[in-house]
């Protein structure tokens, strides 16, 4: 089985910054399934994705309840009925709630979009982050940036517990 990551670039124009992150679409070629990770803002971009890999959306992980990762969730379920995956802490600390919600309370792997996924609960930026390993691939959210960490603020994050 090979997988195959597609990193979308996400923009959202904000009164005084223009914000960015990434989502991730992560697939099996030869199936077609796949599930993506973190996504926001630009729903037409991932629904370009979809149809120009010809993908059947599965799944979606989420690392942590911050918006910006959160953003497309309830949009994407309500369109492709698929399964959302969020660290039952995350869920309760953020009141985060949709269709097909399963809440993770272990590091066991689980199987989504016919790959298996390995979560790490990687507390810091918030209580219940979690980053996923996907065959080679560590998905880590805002825990771990090329240039540093996702800022600590709110009552759930901890930048003692991020260090570690």
């Amino acid at each position: 089985m090979s997988i195959a990551v597609l990193p979308l670039k996400m923009h959202h124009q904000l009164p005084h910054a223009l914000m960015k992150n990434f989502t991730y679409l992560v697939f099996d070629p030869g199936t077609g399934e796949a599930l993506i990770i973190d996504p926001t803002w630009e729903m037409e971009k991932i629904e370009a994705a979809l149809d120009e890999h010809s993908l059947a959306l599965t799944t979606i992980l989420v690392t942590h309840g911050h918006g910006d990762h959160t953003h497309l969730v309830k949009p994407l379920v309500e369109k492709y009925a698929c399964e959302v995956r969020m660290s039952a802490v995350e869920a309760g600390d953020f009141s985060f709630a949709c269709d097909n919600l399963r809440t993770i309370r272990s590091e066991e792997p689980f199987q989504a979009a016919g790959l298996t996924v390995t979560p790490l609960h990687t507390p810091g930026h918030t209580r219940g982050c979690i980053c996923y390993l996907i065959g080679g691939n560590l998905f880590t959210g805002d825990t771990l940036f090329i240039e540093g960490c996702g800022m600590c603020f709110g009552g759930s994050s901890n930048p003692e517990e991020l260090f570690r």
